[in-house]
This record gives structure tokens, sequence and C-alpha cells, in this order.
């Protein structure tokens, strides 16, 4: 809640109030706007909505903050046939920009604010702001906010892949692109972000396969020193390691009461099984190539890179 937006709430007219078109987020999940309005018809609103007063329709309110509730409030209208009241904090802007630094400023503070949304807001702030101003002005360190505005030059392809329309398992996570996000090669970007997907890496596997392919192409990370023969094998030496302490963990498990409870039980166990398979596809063919030795010594790749 905006810090002027205090007192007690005024109970405005669902008709009377009109969402911000300059809202920083972008994305709204139907399932969860559904589940708010049966809680709110069941329990009550329990927070009030920030608002400003409209300048140009009298009688009427700008949502600073709360669209989700206003979203969930529209459907109880839909469905009871009624106008119903909100409660909301009027709260004051000087001008566009500051009403769209407030929203900005309530919406990062929500754990489901999607990241591409987060980064295209910050990435706004930023062409009046520093990088330190913005991390005080939002209480979020200042790798944190330039992290995030790196998501924003992402190619449109892996924003694709963060799309919270997708599930879970098939979305390419923040963690994930902001490693790929410092790349500086878009097509390299695209072809990270699909592997990443494809084998079900984390972070710090995302890193690795990106230094590896970034300094293989000739790139470099910055940040991060180029590749070398001693760091590769030091990652393949530590990956049976990596992998068998996930795999004991995995092992303890219930796998049948793990599914019982998925929504598509047999999908997912199918979905599950062929992830699992491409794993075991790919490390069999490392472990040929381990087990496969040159013939001579002169097959040795040339490893010298020159960066551009």
């Amino acid at each position: 809640m905006p810090s002027n937006a205090t007192g007690t709430p005024l109970p405005i007219k669902l008709s009377n109030l009109r969402k911000f078109e300059g809202q920083p987020r972008r994305h709204f999940s139907a399932t969860s706007i559904a589940s708010l309005a049966a809680s709110i018809k069941e329990e009550g609103q329990e927070t009030p909505v920030s608002v400003v007063m409209s300048k140009t329709e009298p009688g009427t309110f700008v949502l600073i903050d709360g669209e989700r509730r206003m979203r969930a409030f529209q459907l109880i209208a839909e469905d009871t046939n009624t106008d119903p009241i909100i409660l909301a904090f009027v709260d004051v802007v000087k001008d566009l920009e500051d009403h769209f630094r407030k929203s900005t400023i309530a919406n990062l503070h929500r754990e489901d604010m999607p990241p591409l949304d987060t980064g295209a807001a910050l990435a706004r702030l930023k062409k009046t702001k520093t990088l330190e101003q913005l991390a005080d002005m939002t209480g979020k360190s200042v790798t944190y906010v330039k992290n995030y505005i790196s998501l924003e030059a992402l190619p449109e392809e892996v924003k694709d892949m963060m799309s919270p329309d997708r599930s879970k398992e098939n979305r390419l996570n923040v963690s994930q692109a902001i490693e790929i996000a410092r790349v500086p090669n878009k097509v390299l970007q695209i072809d990270l972000a699909k592997e990443s997907l494809e084998r079900g890496l984390g972070m710090m596997e995302t890193r690795n396969l990106a230094v590896f392919k970034s300094s293989s192409r000739g790139y470099v990370l910055k940040g991060i020193k180029q590749r070398n023969t001693r760091d590769d094998y030091r990652v393949i030496a530590g990956l049976p390691g990596r992998i068998e302490k996930t795999l004991r963990r995995v092992d303890e498990m219930y796998i049948d009461d793990i599914f019982f409870d998925r929504d598509d039980e047999v999908g997912d166990r199918a979905k599950m099984a062929k992830r699992y398979g491409s794993m075991i596809e790919h490390l069999q063919k490392i472990k040929d190539k381990i087990e496969t030795p040159r013939e001579t010594a002169g097959d040795r790749p040339n490893l010298s890179i020159v960066s551009n």
C-alpha cells in the first residue's frame, strides 16, 4: 500500500472504478482471480485497493494497486448481477510517471508478479533513474534490479518460454533466464533457452551450459572467465556426484504417492518418463565419449579462442 494511503478506506462502487492503463503487471491468472472472487464472496474483502481520483471523469477513481481484486469483483458482479462495493484507500499522484512508480512498487512486493512484468517495469523506470535510485525506491538490491532489467532485452522467443501460461515444468524460470540474458548473442540465447527447457536444467547447469557454448563460439560472458580444459574436466567429473545426490533423495520418495494427487496422473507420468529417458540418452552419449579415446594425439581439437 502506498505511503499516502492511510486512514479509513472509502467504499466505492465497482462501476466508479477504472483500471490503470499503465499497469506494470500484464499477466493475470484467471484461475487465481476466480479463487479470489470465491474467497471475497465468502470472507469479504480483506485488503483495500489503492486508488487516485480520476482527472478526466469526475466521481470516478483509477487504480494504483489492486487490479486482481477489481477483476475478482467483476466476476462477482457478473455472478450476482449487482454493482458491488470495493473498499479503497485514496492516494495522490503528481503525474503519470508517479502513478506508474507507485503501482510498480506495490506490485514488486508480490510473490506472484511475473518476472517479465517486473523487468519491463524496472526498465521503464530506469529511463529516469539510476540503478542505485531504483534499488532504494523498490527496496531491492542493485543486483536484483540489474538482473531483472536484463530480462527485458531477451528475444521474444525466449520470453514466450517464460510465460506464466506455461506449466511450471515447461517454463523457463527467472534464474535460468538471467544466466541466458548475460550471453551477448540473441541466437545463442534462444538456443540456450530451448536446451535448458528440453533437458530440465537447473540454474547452475544453465550457467555452465552458457559458459561452455559462449566460449566455444568465441563469446565471453561478462564476469565469467573463459572456458578451458581444466574447467571442463571439473564439470564432467563433478556431474555424477551432483546427479547421485539428487537420485538418493528421489530414491527415498514414494513415487506413486507423488503422482496420486496430480490432476493428470497418466499424462504427468508420461511427460516425466520422457524427460528422464532423454536425460538417460544424453548420459549414455557422454559415457560413450568418455570410454572411447582418440586413436592418436593428433586428433586433439584446437581450443584456442579469440573473443569478439
